[in-house]
């Protein structure tokens, strides 16, 4: 599906769908690394994973709130054509 501007909305959502695998990915390798140092954990580590975290979240929010956009538009278009 291929928009007016030329935006290949499929190509995004696939590289959106990417980006949070990977990213997911890296979040769980880091928590089984923190937690196979059995049990000892310092505060940086503790930080870096709260950060990545937070980064994980917000890009899950953005990509949320765009396919949401889309969606909705594509229901709008859909009643505008009956």
């Amino acid at each position: 599906m291929t928009g007016i501007s030329g935006v290949n909305i499929n190509n995004f959502l696939n590289r959106g769908l990417e980006n949070v695998d990977g990213m997911s990915s890296k979040l769980e390798a880091k928590m089984q690394e923190l937690s196979a140092n059995g049990g000892q954990m310092k505060q940086e580590d503790l930080l870096m994973l709260q950060y990545e975290m937070g980064q994980y979240q917000a890009f899950m929010t953005a990509l949320n709130n765009t396919i949401s956009s889309i969606q909705n538009q594509v229901k709008e278009m859909a009643q505008s054509i009956r």
